[in-house]
């Protein structure tokens, strides 16, 4: 089915994400007269096997036309596959604009419930500022023609990853969530590149490696009872987490680990999302990019996140493990990013031993390599220098042993 949604309409409201911030659609610049057909595939394993879609109750959308791409937003409801979990549409005619972009986003719909897929894109593969709220794929310089959207990669940055959902699910028992966050990957950041963090939401507040230690560490968002502004007097004492080895959870004073721990009822949601931050102000990460986490049905759920590690592959089910235990070999999104020059890689090794880097950028082409010494299992992290590299997009592939793994930065002179 395909419904088109008039411009005039929706400047008259807002569409509403679980980052707590209303996306205002801008219609400011008007389409040219290009007409495409979008083919759109979307594999839904990972909001499947995460309980954020229901195949026997939920229908998946895709609504095209967002960040002055069209004078109108499109919809298409896909198409369900008989075997697999790949669902898949034609959107006929949509009416675009040449040498452009198409930005777009999924969202679950079931009854009364239509819910924006959980989506942050950090690289803007399209090499145009749309905003990080939305999928984009090019136009062709013609005015005519048929556009893929494939969104199929089991990847934890590309654009093109498969879509998450938040799991709506009533948890089923009353349960507590014990959250931690380790704040040494922002530790590191500030005190050996001697980096800045912002309030991204506007406010004067900066963290730097002289004033980080006065700040205590807060939690925001839907888990807490909903976002509340980003200051000390509005998150409160109710989320002000702790570092002193007695309250609210907390194991060991002063170990740069800071918990809370939040009580639910069996009817509350087991998709819970959050963001944390130094100081009240919103500095973890961009307007949009949260943690989500699904509770299980027992009777304490446990996670633990570095401050700043918001990645979708890790949106997974509470574990009741830290995720960078040391048994572990995991390569962790690089801090900041985008950045200039520098930023710190973290990982995670099980044992001693060399670890290898590559850097390519978007040919293909190798630009850097270099190897870290690991003399311990546990949690690493290398600084990295671009100070020679053009601006754009890199991967970095890390190799030890039998494991590899590729994440993307963006290097922003």
């Amino acid at each position: 089915m395909r419904r088109l949604i008039p411009s005039s309409l929706l400047l008259l409201i807002s569409v509403a994400s679980f980052a707590g911030n209303d996306v205002l659609l801008n219609f400011s610049q008007p389409p040219d007269s290009a007409v495409y057909d979008i083919f759109f595939e979307v594999d839904l394993f990972n909001a499947i096997n995460t309980n954020g879609f229901d195949p026997a109750t939920d229908t998946v959308v895709v609504r095209a036309g967002y960040a002055g791409s069209s004078g109108e937003i499109q919809e298409l409801t896909l198409k369900a596959p008989l075997f697999g979990t790949v669902y898949t549409g034609t959107m006929e005619d949509f009416a675009g604009i040449e040498n452009k972009y198409v930005a777009y986003k999924y969202y679950k719909v079931n009854g009364n419930l239509d819910q924006e897929e959980f989506y942050f894109d950090n690289f803007d593969e399209t090499g145009t500022i749309t905003g990080s709220a939305y999928r984009k794929i090019l136009t062709p310089d013609e005015k005519s023609g048929t556009l893929n959207a494939s969104d199929l990669l089991e990847d934890a940055v590309s654009s093109h990853r498969m879509p998450y959902f938040r799991n709506t699910n009533p948890v089923g028992v009353a349960t507590s969530l014990v959250i931690k966050v380790d704040m040494s990957m922002a530790i590191n950041f500030l005190e050996n590149l001697n980096g800045t963090l912002d309030d991204v939401s506007g406010g004067s507040l900066v963290i730097t490696k002289a004033n980080y230690k006065e700040y205590p560490i807060y939690i925001n968002g839907p888990a807490t009872g909903g976002w509340v502004p980003w200051n000390q007097d509005s998150l409160g004492e109710n989320r002000r987490m702790s570092d002193d080895g007695t309250t609210k959870g907390d194991e060991v004073a002063g170990d740069s680990i800071w918990t809370i721990t939040l009580t639910y009822e069996a009817s509350d949601f087991s998709g819970q999302e959050y963001k944390f931050s130094i100081g009240g102000a919103d500095n973890e990460a961009g307007n949009g990019n949260h943690h989500l986490t699904n509770l299980a049905a027992k009777e304490v759920n446990t996670v633990t996140n570095w401050f700043g590690d918001i990645e979708p592959s890790r949106y997974n089910a509470v574990a009741d493990q830290n995720p960078g235990a040391p048994h572990e070999v995991r390569l962790l999104p690089n801090y900041p990013n985008p950045f200039n020059p520098s930023t710190m890689i973290p990982f995670t090794v099980a044992k001693a031993g060399i670890v290898n880097f590559t850097v390519y950028n978007v040919l293909g082409q190798v630009v850097s390599t270099f190897n870290y010494d690991a003399k311990s299992a546990g949690l690493h992290s290398v600084n990295f220098q671009a100070n020679n590299l053009a601006t754009g997009s890199y991967l970095v592939k890390m190799t030890a042993g039998n494991f590899n793994k590729t994440i993307k930065m963006v290097f922003a002179k």
